[in-house]
């Protein structure tokens, strides 16, 4: 996997959604604790910076091995290939008019059960089976802020994948879960997205 090929794809999807139509970040507020509204608005701040001709590049940095394992160790998780291979090309990434919101450092990425708590105690009570992401959800690392509309998420798995469940990412919306097989797919189908509405405009 080509990263930083794939992230360009995704900034210039970006730019061209910015140059056809502003989206809803620029206009939208959202609810919620003071370290997601401070993340919210470093996403209107780019959107800014980019239409003013100020900001060309969306992404970061890439983290270094000591940083991943740090955060890695500090969670008791081990991360899958696919988002660590992501981390060293770009330690977050900005994305205007995400419904999933900017993707964090690896030094913000946490466990959805310890800052969605109530989410994973409200799908631990549907009439689900074992094997579903729904009933992992308190597990998995949440690697997005809150999205425009505040509930959705993009999550990664710290087990291994296996024959019976391959999934190593997913999409959380009020709706339930997307699951995906590699990270690379999560930025693939934002790719998707952002030319989508590119051609919209």
């Amino acid at each position: 996997m080509d990263w930083q090929a794939m992230l360009n794809e995704l900034n210039q999807a970006i730019l061209d959604n910015l140059a056809n139509s502003a989206p809803d970040v620029l206009r939208d507020r959202i609810n919620g604790p003071a370290e997601e509204q401070e993340r919210f608005q470093r996403v209107v701040a780019a959107t800014r910076e980019a239409l003013s001709g100020e900001r060309h590049w969306f992404g970061c940095p890439g983290a270094s091995e000591q940083e991943i394992s740090a955060r890695e160790a500090h969670l008791g998780v081990a991360f899958p290939d696919s988002y660590r291979a992501f981390l060293k090309a770009s330690n977050g990434f900005i994305i205007p008019g995400s419904f999933n919101g900017p993707l964090l450092p690896v030094s913000e990425v946490q466990l959805f059960g310890e800052t969605n708590a109530w989410i994973c105690e409200l799908w631990a009570k549907a009439d689900y089976p074992e094997i579903t992401a729904e009933s992992r959800l308190k597990g998995l690392i949440r690697v997005s802020s809150t999205g425009l509309w505040t509930s959705d998420y993009l999550l990664v798995e710290p087990r291994p994948p296996t024959a019976d469940w391959p999934y190593t990412a997913y999409c959380y919306d009020r709706m339930g879960v997307n699951e995906l097989e590699t990270f690379a797919d999560v930025i693939a189908g934002e790719i998707r997205w952002q030319k989508s509405m590119a051609g919209a405009g």
